[in-house]
């Protein structure tokens, strides 16, 4: 089990992921139901939880898995809100 620390730690050096997925092609690509602001907010919840959800004995650089589970809650929720809005 991860420490508190090396979590946050993990969240710290990797903030930047989180702009570089709201700035990625798949994000841009969908209709822009959402205010940046709110993906940037979505974008950090998801950052925690790859944290919390981590394992290096799995193989996968914290990165890959971390930008894997901000893309996916940011695209959801931009989903999630176009259909709500159609």
């Amino acid at each position: 089990m991860k420490s508190t620390s090396s979590k946050s730690k993990l969240v710290t050096a990797n903030f930047g992921l989180v702009e570089m997925v709201v700035m990625g092609d798949k994000v841009q690509s969908l209709p822009p139901t959402i205010e940046q602001k709110h993906l940037l907010h979505i974008g950090y919840e998801a950052l925690c939880k790859a944290a919390e959800g981590y394992n290096a004995e799995a193989g996968v650089a914290f990165e890959v898995y971390a930008y894997a589970r901000i893309e996916n809650a940011m695209v959801a929720a931009l989903e999630q809100s176009h259909m709500a809005s159609a």
